[in-house]
């Protein structure tokens, strides 16, 4: 499963609560993974770059 894009501002309060929970309970699971890179915060810079440019395995981590 791939989201690439998701917006819930015409969703009513119980809506998103519902969907928030269902998110949690995925995680809960183990059922849902998001790609991601960990990258130490003296590179973020070359990091957000790479991720503006498609360049990046997924979402950027800053470590501190």
């Amino acid at each position: 499963m791939r989201l690439l894009g998701y917006t819930n501002n015409s969703l009513t309060r119980e809506q998103r609560a519902a969907a928030v929970t269902a998110v949690a309970e995925h995680v809960a699971r183990g059922s849902l993974a998001v790609a991601h890179e960990v990258v130490p915060l003296a590179e973020a810079g070359g990091a957000w770059q790479r991720q503006a440019d498609g360049g990046a395995g997924g979402r950027i981590v800053l470590r501190p």
